[in-house]
């Protein structure tokens, strides 16, 4: 699947393991790269709903409608949305992951505050 990223800086700072380190710390950067990894080695986002439960992305609602995370460490989480056309992938009864096959990192955080 083909990942891209909001910012050049967040694609900086999730890419590049020294400045990702000093943003959210090493055990977080250690998982952004697992997650990036298995993002990109996916076919498309359904794939990766058969995964471990961390790995498995799961909608977002309220201000973050249309958008996906998966979990990182801690309350960590890596924020994403499908950068496929909608009409591409949403059916009447919700979106068809399988119908994603690019998505765009818009942030890494604990939103759950």
């Amino acid at each position: 699947m083909r990942v891209a990223f909001k910012t050049e800086k967040l694609r900086r700072q999730c890419e590049v393991f020294r400045i990702g380190s000093r943003t959210w710390g090493p055990q977080v950067m250690t998982k952004i790269g697992q997650r990036l990894g298995e993002l990109q080695a996916a076919e498309n986002l359904g794939v990766l709903r058969t995964l471990a439960p961390g790995a498995r992305p799961h909608p977002l609602e309220r201000d973050y409608r249309g958008q996906y995370a998966v979990s990182l460490h801690g309350a960590y989480r890596m924020r994403f949305a499908p950068a496929n056309d909608p009409e591409q992938y949403e059916t009447q009864n919700g979106p068809d992951l399988r119908k994603v096959t690019a998505v765009v990192v818009l942030g890494v955080e604990d939103y759950h505050d």
